[in-house]
């Protein structure tokens, strides 16, 4: 359904209308969730402030994307503590979110050679039946 952090939300509104949830039941839970969010934030850090990324480099690491809707709220939120530069660095990932991020560049520094039976006629990759 989509993603929180802080402020920052990308909520997937054609899943939404899709499973025809209401207006209401998704404010519900993105209530909730940022109701979970700030419990987790004070258990993991301690009552510890987070560090500061005002001009420095800021590198998001996640071991894939498929939907890319959490590691686009999180670039949402880091760009919001004003960053040198934000960076993403993932193993595996969709070239949609990618397209759809608003990112400024990607780039790309490794191109997995993929298995013949992972390869379709029209280029996208398939797992095999």
């Amino acid at each position: 359904m989509g993603a929180i952090a802080d402020a920052a939300q990308v909520l997937d509104v054609r899943i939404i209308r899709q499973l025809k949830i209401s207006a209401l039941d998704s404010e519900d839970v993105v209530a909730r969730e940022q109701t979970e969010l700030r419990r987790r934030q004070n258990l993991y850090r301690g009552g510890v402030q987070a560090a500061s990324l005002e001009a420095r480099k800021a590198i998001l690491v996640d071991d894939g994307l498929a939907t890319g809707s959490t590691m686009l709220v999180a670039v949402r939120h880091v760009r919001a503590l004003k960053p040198a530069r934000p960076l993403v660095a993932v193993p595996v990932w969709h070239w949609r979110p990618a397209s759809d991020s608003g990112a400024k560049s990607t780039e790309s520094f490794a191109s997995p050679r993929l298995h013949p039976s992972m390869r379709s006629a029209n280029g996208i990759s398939t797992l095999a039946r």
